[in-house]
Parts: C-alpha cells; structure tokens; sequence
C-alpha cells in the first residue's frame, strides 16, 4: 500500500480543504511549508478581508499572523479595517511597522482607521503611515486605493488630521473621512484664506496642495467656502465622486454659513468638469443654488442635497429651473428641503402648493424625479423630498414623526450612521412602529424621556402584534432613561433590547440599571458583544463581574463615563474582578484612568493586586 504525502494531493483538493479556514487560522497553517503551496495561498489569500473590530479575529492572533520572519503573511491582506481605541500604542505601532515594511510585497488595497482623539498613538504616526503609503504606490511596491478614516467628532484632532493630510498631499483614489457626530472647527481654519488684496479667490499655503490621485472624496466641513477652496483648480484635478456634510450644531440658526462671500468670481475658478456624482448636505438653499448655477458640472450624473433649508417657499421655482437648465445630463436626483412651516404660512399658503406644483411637471417626473411634501409638527418643519426619504436622509429623530414620513415599499431603511432618536412619547404601539422602522439600522443613540415605560410585558403570547418589539440589526446602542421610570422597568427594557439585538457589539446604559438587570437572571447569552460601557457615578453602583461574565463573556474593551472617579482600593478591586473573569478583556477605562493589556493578563493583574497593597499610596 502506497501512502499520499501532502504535497502530493492535486491543487483542487488544496483548493478545497482552504475553504474550511479563515484567513489568518488558514495562513498560520499553511504558509511556509512549501514553494507550491505558498503559490495556492497567493491565489487563495491575497484577497482577504480582515476586521479586527469584528471580534472574529483576536488582536493576539494577527500579530502572530503578520510577525512572521519572512514576511509573506503581510502580503496576504488587500483589506484591513482596525480601531485605534481598541489597541494599545504598542499594538498600533506593531500593525503600522508590519504594513510598511519595504521587504515584502504589500498588496493592501483598502483600510479602513477608526480613530478620535482619545487614541494613544500620536497623530504624526498616523500622517507618517498613510504617507508611506502613498509612497510606496507610487514607487510600485504599494496597491492602497481605498481609505476611510471614521472619526467620533468632527474637532481639533479631525481638523489635524485633514490639514495635515491636505499640507502634505496625501492622495488615494478613494478617500472617506466619516464624522458620526458634529464639527466645531474647520479643517481648513488655519492655513487656508481669501486674500483681500485679490479679485479672485486663491488658497494661501505654504506649498499649494495638490490631491492628484483621489478620484472619490468624503469629508466633514464647517464652511460651504471650504468646499471652494477644494474645488481650486489643481487641487481636485481628477475628482469624479464628492461627498461634502457641512458640520454645525445648529445649521438652522447658524449666522455665519462661510469665512469668505462665496460669489460667481469665486465658483468660476474652481475645476469640476469631471465631477460625476455629488453629495452636499447641511446647508443654506442659497449656497446649494450658487454652487448649481456656477460651478461647471456638465458632467454631473448624479446629485444628492440632504437637509437643504430655507425660510422662503418661492425659490422652489429657483430651484426648479437651476437643475433644469444647468444640469441636462443628470440621471439620477434625489433631495430634502427644509422650510419652517410658520415662516410658510405668514408668508401666503397658496405659495405653498405652488411651488410644489413647479417640482411636479412633465419633464422631471419624465426622468424619474417625484417630489413628495410632508409637515413634521413637532420640528414645525415643512419638508419637500423624493423618494426615498430614507433614514440615511436623517440624523436627528424625535418621537415617531420619522415613520409617517416613510413611503411604504420605497424606503431602504438600513443605514450605517449614528441616529439620535429622542422620545417623550410613550405610546406602546407607537414605540414598537418606530423600533420596526429602525430594525435595519446599524447604530442608534435612544433618549428616552417619557416618564411611563413603553414596554408591554406579557407572559402569554397573546401580546397584541403591534406592541411586539420587533428583531433588529443594531451594532451599536447607548440607551438612557428618565429617571423617573421605575428602574425595574428600565431593567426591563434593557433586557427586552438585548433580546431583540442579538448582533450588537457596543451597548452603552447606566450601571445601576444594568446591575439590577443582570440580578434578574435573564436567559440569554451575549456573544457578540465586546465594548461595554457603563455610565459610573459610584463604585458601588458596579454590575457583578461574574454575572456579568456569564452574559457577556466575550468583551475585550470595558469603560465607564460621566463624572470622575477616584482610583481608590475599590475601583482596584472591580479591575482585578473584572481581570479574573473576563478571559478576552484588553483594554479597561475607569472614567480617566486608563489600562492597556498586552502579553501576559497576569501580569497586569499582578500591577493592580501591587497597587492594592500599597493602599496608602491611593
């Protein structure tokens, strides 16, 4: 009888046995036996996807993955997506120095950072990395054309971070700077300006920048003339797809939309000819319409206003005839005006329907444009709209008003932004139409404030359909409660939520209330959950670590937040508790005290038990 050696079997049967591993488990097995099979895992590998924020890969395992001597493992990855709050500075700098390492052939084709100013690692690492990115593309040995960047808040470290990449010149084909919340400081602040001396607009800077391989830009502003300065021409010379989300806290009421007077001057120096689709949201109807009637888009296929407002219902003809006459190559428009509805009224309501009559003729709704109208009375807001006016359409949602506005069979509902819903109305059936409307969403920030649960707890199953909490896709959750809410029913709600949300991975809830749910027992187990974070006035007000083990047994990152805590022996307690019973913990934060895990748990567990000894220290 002859035996089969295992370089011997056939490359379909190799094919076959890869398909049984992930991609790091699938490397660290096969890589290195051999030429010929180092070859079968270029073909297989080379186009992995890896999310370390997805829990299905441990930090440990891909360092073990990409530290290989020889450094081939590195040049498996075409896509990799990490969060820097989740890795200890010396992790960061590991998974940075590994990707730039000249010696190997770096195929990484799309990152995506997750980053905020709370990270450890210094900006100018990050700079210095995406700078030797670029390099080496454009040295031949780099492939990287797809980066996003998702930042917390739109702040002085989001400012850095896009000045610094505008200075330098970093330029990728595609380039997404995600904000999830809002900005108070423009990017541009600093070293860009309007010469008063100069007829024509110019940007001032110490060497003019020059984005010349993005061809796809998304990015948070605080100013619709920051968008002139990076439509100069040279700036942008390949720009085919923008994106552009004006920042402010209160667009409605914000005096100062620009730095600079944006006219015709300005708009006719800019360079768009090649602009294909475009995406502005969060600002004036007058600037929307300047940017329509100056700037050079002959090509534009494709144009998204989100969140447009104004006080007059009659620039709707404005409106109307800018995008008729300037834009006869558009495809596809979609938008969502904004108009306060008292202004409206004074005004003269005939007005109203006049203007709506103007979006409603022959030749847009030839070329698809439907325009709809809805009245939402709690923001006293009179919006116009097309279909879909989806959820990705909208931030800030209050009560249940969002769901009538939605057009049944035409929405797509799933979005992956931040939502911050707002309720005072506790209408059970109300609450459960709502939750329905969000079950596709990824993320949501829920402030309850009604004063009476919205929960229908039924041991039958005769609960009426319409109070049912619906399944959702959540990721992510921070839930907060009027006080005045019996704190059983917050319990309740909370592991009602956790029921519903079997895919969540980040919940954010108050400590007590999440302490009095895990003393009820309830039966289920929360695999997927790896960021807990607990709103902590007291240590005494700490959930079980134990039985908060036996429901969340897999969270790496545990924080606590809202006033400051003193690092005392019972805080230390809770950390080495916390240590002992969460096998995967690496990374805790008590208010502003911070501990980073790496190597060996014991040996920080060794620190606080050190800490706690020394008692007269704390």
């Amino acid at each position: 009888m002859t035996s089969t050696r295992l370089e011997d079997l056939p490359h379909e049967l190799f094919f076959i046995i890869f398909t049984y591993f992930n991609g790091v488990d699938l490397c660290l097995a096969f890589s290195n036996l051999n030429t010929r099979i180092d070859r079968l895992l270029f073909n297989v590998a080379s186009h992995q996807s890896l999310d370390l924020t997805s829990g299905s890969v441990s930090y440990n395992a891909f360092r073990a993955y990409i530290t290989d001597r020889y450094g081939v493992r590195s040049s498996f990855i075409s896509s990799l997506k990490f969060d820097c709050l989740s890795l200890s500075p010396f992790g960061i700098n590991d998974l940075f120095s590994s990707l730039m390492d000249t010696s190997i052939d770096n195929r990484l084709q799309r990152l995506t950072l997750i980053t905020s100013e709370y990270v450890s690692v210094k900006t100018t690492e990050i700079i210095k990395f995406l700078e030797h990115m670029m390099i080496a593309n454009k040295q031949g040995r780099g492939r990287l054309e797809h980066l996003t960047l998702t930042f917390e808040n739109c702040n002085d470290y989001y400012a850095k971070i896009v000045t610094m990449i505008i200075q330098r010149n970093i330029s990728f084909g595609t380039m997404i700077l995600n904000v999830t919340k809002y900005i108070f400081k423009s990017p541009l602040n600093t070293k860009m300006y309007i010469s008063p001396n100069e007829t024509n607009m110019h940007i001032a800077i110490d060497s003019r920048p020059s984005l010349v391989n993005t061809v796809r830009l998304t990015l948070s502003l605080q100013y619709c003339s920051d968008l002139v300065l990076l439509l100069q021409r040279g700036v942008l010379p390949l720009i085919q797809q923008l994106n552009v989300t004006f920042e402010r806290r209160n667009p409605h009421v914000d005096s100062r939309p620009v730095r600079f007077k944006v006219d015709e001057k300005n708009l006719l120096t800019t360079d768009t000819a090649r602009l294909r689709k475009l995406s502005l949201r969060n600002l004036p109807m007058h600037y929307a319409l300047q940017f329509v009637r100056f700037l050079y888009l002959t090509q534009l296929e494709s144009l998204h206003l989100v969140d447009i407002f104004d006080n007059e219902i009659r620039c709707l003809a404005e409106f109307e005839r800018a995008i008729s006459i300037r834009l006869y190559n558009l495809v596809n428009l979609q938008f969502v005006l904004h108009f306060q509805f008292d202004t409206v009224l004074q005004n003269n309501e005939w007005n109203m329907w006049q203007g709506l009559d103007l979006l409603k003729n022959d030749l847009w709704q030839s070329r698809g444009w439907f325009a709809n109208d809805y009245i939402d009375t709690d923001e006293k807001r009179f919006i116009v709209y097309t279909v879909p006016y989806a959820l990705s359409y909208v931030r800030f949602l209050r009560n249940h008003t969002f769901i009538a506005a939605q057009q049944p069979n035409s929405v797509d509902l799933k979005t992956d932004q931040l939502l911050l819903w707002t309720c005072t109305d506790s209408n059970p059936s109300e609450v459960a139409q709502s939750l329905k409307g969000l079950s596709q969403a990824r993320h949501l920030r829920w402030n309850f404030e009604a004063m009476v649960s919205p929960l229908v707890l039924s041991s039958s199953s005769n609960i009426d359909s319409a109070m049912r909490w619906p399944e959702m896709q959540l990721r992510s959750l921070c839930l907060l409660m009027n006080s005045q809410i019996h704190i059983e029913d917050r319990a309740n709600i909370i592991t009602q939520m956790l029921l519903i949300c079997p895919r969540l991975r980040t919940l954010a809830v108050l400590s007590k209330e999440l302490a009095l749910c895990l003393k009820q027992k309830p039966a289920l187990t929360h695999l997927s959950l790896d960021h807990l974070h607990l709103y902590l006035d007291m240590v005494q007000d700490m959930v079980d670590p134990v039985a908060l083990a036996v429901i969340f047994p897999n969270i790496s990152y545990f924080s606590t937040g809202k006033w400051y805590l003193k690092m005392d022996i019972n805080l230390a307690h809770v950390v080495l508790d916390l240590i002992k019973v969460l096998p995967y913990l690496r990374r805790l934060r008590f208010n502003d005290c911070n501990f980073f895990y790496e190597g060996n748990i014991d040996q920080s567990a060794d620190y606080i038990v050190e800490m706690i000894q020394n008692s007269e220290q704390l």
